[in-house]
């Protein structure tokens, strides 16, 4: 089935994020950011039915609108839109999901003409990584208050395996959190997900400071996990005095990163309440959700094996 999980991309995907979920007070105005602006494709539309809402956590959501996209590289990697209305304005300095990182082809170019539209808004002008000029970012906020960076890989980075984009606008790789105690949230996503640490860095993270509203050169720590030759989960210490964790159950939904999924082996014992679906993209896979110490929503999808 086109664009689903299966095991052929489980050689490829254990430890890896192949989902993002998004909350959305404007369906309309998140898919036009996302195909018109950056290129996705909507492959399947849908309502939220009770069993999904129930085993995420937001109930209040059943029924509402679900749109589930891909990259035209055709790269199982998706990113979901879920409808909320009533939902309240993310705001992106508080504890929790912070940021998206997806590959892009040429980033001089996408910011020149996500600059003059009015879906994703661009921080600053790409720069290279202080850590290494072999990645090239933007960091731009999406309509729904998601931060993401778009992220042109140009060489080897220390070894690690980067993806190189197979299209101007291609899939999510690595998932961006803050949390108050950032070494208590590694150790428990290094277990949770069965990842080992790659780096420790303390850098004057300029788009961290721009959201908090900080002097740019604020030096802050963050950690990156992963398997053994690529990155993908950032964990980041959040600024002291910075917002509670976002609301993200019952009545209380705001708009935004709400989730974000990996393919592991096992999840019998690494998550809450454990659920089959049959609907796109899971194709029948497991699905497992764990929520952390600041509201943060990890999916574990286990495939079948055949």
């Amino acid at each position: 089935m086109l664009g689903s999980f299966d095991n052929s991309h489980k050689l490829n995907a254990t430890g890896r994020p192949v989902m993002a979920t998004l909350i959305t007070a404007d369906m309309e105005g998140s898919l036009s950011a996302y195909v018109g602006s950056l290129g996705y494709q909507a492959i399947k539309t849908e309502t939220l039915c009770e069993a999904l809402a129930v085993h995420f956590g937001i109930e209040s959501l059943i029924g509402n609108k679900m749109v589930t996209l891909l990259p035209q590289s055709g790269v199982p990697v998706f990113m979901r839109l879920i409808e909320a209305p009533q939902a309240a304005p993310s705001s992106s300095a508080q504890a929790g999901w912070f940021a998206l990182e997806l590959c892009v082809q040429d980033v001089d170019s996408l910011y020149e003409r996500l600059k003059t539209g009015d879906s994703f808004t661009p921080l600053a002008p790409p720069k290279a990584l202080t850590i290494t000029d072999m990645v090239y970012p933007m960091q731009c906020v999406g309509p729904s208050g998601e931060i993401l960076y778009l992220n042109e890989v140009r060489g080897d980075v220390m070894g690690l395996d980067m993806p190189i984009a197979a299209c101007p606008v291609d899939h999510l790789f690595i998932a961006i959190m803050s949390l108050p105690d950032m070494d208590e949230g590694v150790k428990q996503y290094a277990g949770l997900l069965d990842m080992d640490v790659k780096e420790r860095h303390e850098i004057p993270y300029k788009t961290i400071n721009r959201i908090y509203e900080l002097p740019l050169e604020t030096m802050h720590k963050l950690v990156t996990l992963g398997g053994h030759n690529f990155v993908s989960l950032e964990v980041d210490q959040q600024p002291t005095g910075a917002g509670p964790a976002k609301l993200l159950s019952g009545q209380n939904i705001t708009t935004g990163i709400f989730m974000v999924s990996f393919i592991v082996d096992d999840i019998s014992q690494n998550s809450g309440s454990v659920k089959q679906f049959p609907m796109l993209p899971y194709s029948g896979a497991q699905s497992g959700i764990n929520v952390g110490s600041a509201g943060e929503r990890i999916e574990l999808i286990s495939l079948n094996e055949e």
